[in-house]
């Protein structure tokens, strides 16, 4: 327990402010990723997605999705802050112990912090061609920051992504 909340309130801290907690602590805060107990390997997962989205999506509402190329000077400091943050979470996800509720939360932050949704980019009001573009270009920008390793899970966390919908669909046309 005490660990679960040292990783949320230093997250909290960080979605604060991107400066609260140094980088040596932050970066000890992602190897709680690998901790023997669930319930902190689930705060390190939704604490650093937080932090990763409020890094990269900017400050004040409607949160927006900036390119690498849009984020300026600080995108250096945001890539050796929060840059390695995605490759981390997509390491958690095939831990040989990683469980089904680790992997749900590695899901989650993917599809919720870690790419901007579509509704998000709706909110900010970014529609259409545009909105695609968005979320292509931050595609791009965690896929860059990913290692060998790291794309070849995320590759199967996609072809999982595509099984379960083909089962599913299959599912309903037999209950039909």
């Amino acid at each position: 327990k005490v660990r679960a909340a040292a990783v949320t309130a230093l997250c909290d801290a960080s979605v604060d402010a991107l400066g609260a907690v140094t980088l040596g602590v932050f970066v000890q805060v992602g190897e709680r990723l690998r901790d023997k107990k669930v319930a902190v390997r689930l705060a390190a997962v939704r604490g650093l997605a937080a932090v990763y989205h409020a890094a990269v999506a900017g400050w004040g509402l409607p949160r927006t999705w900036p390119s690498s190329s849009a984020r300026g000077s600080n995108g250096l400091e945001l890539a050796v802050r929060v840059g390695w943050v995605p490759a981390k979470m997509l390491g958690a996800y095939y831990l040989g112990d990683s469980t089904a509720d680790v992997r749900a939360a590695v899901l989650k932050a993917l599809a919720d912090d870690l790419l901007p949704s579509l509704k998000t980019l709706a909110v900010g009001g970014t529609a259409g061609d545009e909105a695609a573009e968005t979320y292509v270009s931050a595609a791009v920008d965690l896929m860059a920051g990913l290692g060998e390793k790291e794309r070849k899970v995320f590759d199967k966390m996609l072809a999982d992504a595509t099984q379960f919908r083909a089962d599913l669909a299959r599912l309903v046309e037999q209950t039909r």
